[in-house]
């Protein structure tokens, strides 16, 4: 892919962030050398930088920690120097500690489900299934799951010895806590035709991981995607652009409003993957996922299955102060391709709004399926049967014509083309890939992608009847009417 960027900038939002900047500040005074503490430097920092209002007397406390509480904003944050080294370790998709991934199962045992690949417990041998009883001979039986926890608080270069009971015995392990990876994605073939991409976080490893896998699943023969945001907490701007020019067509990706309130805003080129995509959300998707669905829905380039996701479009880049401390600090709000404001917005709103996650990914595969399958629909007036490439139905009443218009009962229809139908509050949501048609059964008016359509349905006998040729070249299939047999076959 090619450059993206229309401004060059690096700032970064959370639930993950990062704009890294160490100033020392000397001055000379008189005969001596005047050198700037962490409240005056955390002073200039947010006299320029900040983007909310703040009350001014904050410029002149001298606790900086306190100076940052007093902001009043739950994403400002101040971080000791021990605590920076994780934190920036962390925004750079990297953690801290012995790389396990554990639980505690209905006996209270402290029990390692995962161990990162290449992490500091690979290499000493920890393994699956294996239970902690013990770190640094103290004994992790009784305590509670915050106690337990607290004996593995990593710090670079910790020396930790780890006791495991593995089939009936105890083993013990020397472990220097270092940094490791945890992979930015995940992902599997469905079914065939059908990938599926989890992004865990958008961080500096992220690119290269989609780029390879999203090239082994075509090589499996995905034909489609399902991409999964759900959880997904944010991270790095830059790496949130390269995301979306990766599946964008040409255009802007995101604007960004400093605090200055100086506008900015990233291009993306039109090398993109061509692929039809779905996409699934939750109230975890925060930050960088809420920004990728929202420009990647303006760009009507998704369909998007879940729930309303977090709700945060404000940026917070991160600082040094001289004492090796930090802090970070909200500098910007981000808006989408189509200006969405997502922290007034509170969040995305999906397209079809379902909770149960098995119905989520479900109704994702039904779209999927819908937009990769070479698809032939016959029908005929006066007969209520109509025949697909998803297999045979019956209609509850025939199509008819009026006004010069073929009508067919849009439930009907729509299963025959592969379309998802939501029905709620007396209107009727039907969904291909980034194509949406509305119909208000109580006036008969259509929608498409919320304008109103010419076209509208009518009743007949209890069902819902929608124009065929409209409904289906909308949806992306020619139809042709045989005048003598009165049949009708429609084609993707």
């Amino acid at each position: 892919m090619k450059s993206f960027r229309k401004y060059k900038i690096l700032l970064v939002f959370l639930l993950a962030f990062v704009l890294i900047i160490g100033f020392s500040f000397e001055a000379e005074a008189a005969e001596e050398e005047y050198v700037w503490g962490d409240p005056e430097v955390l002073g200039l920092y947010i006299k320029y930088y900040y983007y909310f209002t703040y009350d001014p007397d904050i410029l002149y406390m001298t606790d900086p920690e306190a100076m940052v509480k007093a902001l009043g904003d739950k994403y400002s944050e101040y971080y000791t120097a021990d605590e920076m080294k994780i934190l920036l370790s962390s925004v750079e998709g990297d953690d801290i500690g012995i790389g396990i991934q554990y639980y505690f199962n209905d006996d209270g045992q402290m029990q390692v489900v995962g161990v990162i690949p290449d992490s500091p417990a690979e290499a000493a041998g920890i393994k699956v299934s294996d239970i902690i009883v013990a770190v640094d001979n103290t004994s992790i039986v009784g305590k509670t799951e915050v106690e337990a926890k607290s004996l593995l608080i990593p710090f670079l270069g910790r020396r930790i010895n780890v006791t495991v009971e593995r089939n009936g015995t105890k083993q013990s392990f020397d472990i220097v806590m270092d940094y490791f990876h945890v992979p930015s994605t995940t992902y599997e073939m469905l079914e065939e035709g059908i990938g599926y991409l989890r992004i865990v976080s958008f961080d500096n490893y992220l690119i290269d991981e989609i780029e390879k896998n999203v090239a082994d699943l075509q090589a499996q023969g995905a034909k489609s995607l399902v991409l999964d945001l759900r959880g997904c907490p944010g991270g790095i701007v830059d790496v949130l652009v390269e995301a979306l020019d990766l599946f964008l067509p040409e255009g802007v990706a995101i604007y960004i409003r400093q605090g200055n309130y100086q506008n900015y805003y990233f291009e993306v080129d039109n090398e993109y993957y061509d692929l039809p995509i779905v996409i699934l959300v939750d109230g975890g998707s925060a930050s960088a996922a809420e920004l990728f669905t929202g420009s990647m829905q303006d760009a009507h380039q998704t369909t998007i299955i879940g729930t309303k996701t977090y709700g945060k479009g404000i940026m917070q880049s991160i600082y040094y102060l001289p004492s090796g401390a930090g802090v970070k600090l909200t500098t910007a709000q981000v808006f989408t391709r189509g200006y969405q404001n997502i922290q007034a917005m509170q969040g995305i709103y999906p397209d079809i709004n379902i909770s149960n996650t098995e119905k989520q990914l479900e109704i994702a595969i039904c779209l999927c399926r819908e937009a990769i399958t070479k698809n032939t629909v016959s029908l005929s007036i006066d007969d209520k049967g109509i025949l697909s490439s998803y297999g045979k139905a019956q209609m509850p009443v025939a199509p008819i014509i009026k006004g010069g218009s073929t009508y067919v009962p849009l439930r009907a229809i729509a299963s025959a083309m592969g379309a998802w139908v939501n029905w709620q509050d007396g209107k009727a949501y039907v969904y291909t890939i980034g194509k949406q048609i509305t119909i208000n059964t109580r006036n008969n008016t259509i929608e498409v992608n919320g304008e109103t359509a010419v076209a509208t349905s009518i009743n007949q006998a209890g069902s819902i009847l929608v124009p065929l040729r409209f409904f289906g070249e909308y949806l992306g299939y020619t139809v042709n009417w045989y005048g003598e047999s009165k049949s009708i076959v429609i084609k993707n």
